[in-house]
């Protein structure tokens, strides 16, 4: 039972890394047509494409916070 618990979680992890290095070559791709069709600069592409790091540690930070009182259960 153990094993078929530990073989999920292995398999969800691998298809969220997945899902995560696609979401990111797809963002790399369009960077490209921004900067043609809208004239972003190289800075303002570079703080768009930066976004996505910010919400690993907003999450981080207020997970952190209620996990002690509710407990893992139901954050996740």
């Amino acid at each position: 039972m153990v094993d078929i618990k530990k073989n999920r979680l292995f398999l969800a992890s691998c298809i969220s890394l997945v899902v995560t290095a696609k979401t990111f070559a797809i963002r790399a791709g369009i960077m490209g047509e921004l900067n043609a069709e809208l004239g972003f600069n190289d800075t303002q592409l570079g703080w768009m494409n930066n976004m996505a790091f910010y919400g690993i540690p907003i999450t981080m930070i207020i997970g952190g916070l209620i996990n002690p009182k509710i407990g893992p259960k139901p954050i996740l």
